[in-house]
């Protein structure tokens, strides 16, 4: 595979998501959109998770993010999609428990977002 340079690249602005770019995984060559890549790498370092279950106040999430440096956010899962507050602990550097107090979420009720 021949070698380019960055400056040679094609302005990221004048893309418009339909190249083709050449992957080598486990030794087999690949062809992906930019979009495609686009999208997995906007995911990397990230997880969403619906969780809720109507009995439980203490939730553990596997995020697998391998830290425990995390940004964690949970907001309803229905209107008004607002952020709640939630304490949480970063468990291991794998999984973390939100802590929702009193009162367990209803079933599929809040969405979390756990990032690096």
């Amino acid at each position: 595979m021949a070698l380019v340079k960055i400056s040679e690249l094609t302005a990221a602005g004048t893309l418009d998501g339909s190249e083709l770019v050449e992957i080598v995984q486990g030794g087999a060559n690949k062809k992906a959109t930019v979009a495609q890549l686009a999208a997995e790498v906007e995911g990397l370092g990230q997880f969403i998770q619906t969780v809720g279950d109507g009995t439980n106040v203490d939730i553990v999430v596997t995020h697998n993010l391998n830290t425990r440096n995390l940004h964690v956010s949970v907001r309803r899962a229905t209107s008004p999609f607002d952020e709640i507050m939630v304490n949480n602990d970063a468990t291991t550097v794998n999984t973390l428990t939100l802590h929702f107090g009193s009162v367990p979420p209803g079933l599929n009720s809040m969405v979390v977002t756990v990032s690096k």
